[in-house]
């Protein structure tokens, strides 16, 4: 299965940039919905899609794994980016409390979020989950969730299957090389803690 490395601070500050489009608080079930929206259109058009996050199928309609998690438990010890733009869920929804800087996101990201927005974003969230549950990826699981496949989005757009096992191999590589990175910072910002906590 074609999988790609969740960029945090891309998937804050996608979901902020939605934020301050909406101005308010956001139902969380429509946040995870525009994103993931973002994520498929993106994958489809570019390549590889904004957050890089997990697609997933729940009933009501496919999701975007990580993120939907800190929509309904909050947000993962770690993640500053999210926690520093987006608030923590409450009835249900979500709100803007920190900058909406967008660096980590190309031109084509934000126009695509922006559109997104404008098309759906003042409707309503169950509308917009029926609308998602038309798209072809999408089965219903029941009660839990189950992991989309990349390839079967991009499939179902006309994309044949060597270019899709090409895109399937650029992505694993960005994947190996993201991760390999992502340890390496972790295992310094450990050692410059452990370092600071044994000064006097």
């Amino acid at each position: 299965m074609m999988r790609f490395f969740f960029d945090e601070q891309r998937a804050a500050q996608a979901a902020a940039r939605l934020l301050s489009r909406h101005g308010g608080p956001m139902h969380c079930a429509m946040l995870v919905q525009l994103l993931y929206l973002a994520d498929r259109q993106t994958l489809i058009e570019m390549g590889s899609p904004v957050t890089g996050d997990c697609f997933i199928a729940t009933r009501h309609g496919p999701a975007l794994g990580r993120i939907l998690d800190r929509l309904t438990w909050g947000c993962p010890d770690g993640d500053a980016e999210w926690s520093l733009r987006i608030s923590p869920p409450r009835d249900h929804a979500v709100a803007l409390v920190g900058p909406t800087d967008h660096d980590a996101l190309g031109d084509i990201d934000v126009d695509v979020l922006d559109a997104l927005h404008a098309r759906f974003g003042q409707g309503d969230p169950w509308q917009l989950a029926e609308y998602t549950r038309t798209l072809p990826e999408w089965t219903d699981p029941g009660d839990g969730a189950v992991r989309i496949d990349p390839g079967d989005i991009l499939r179902a757009a006309g994309l044949s299957d060597a270019s899709i096992q090409e895109l399937a191999e650029e992505a694993e590589a960005v994947y190996l090389f993201s991760a390999s990175l992502a340890k390496i910072g972790a295992e310094l910002a450990a050692k410059a803690e452990a370092k600071a906590a044994a000064l006097p």
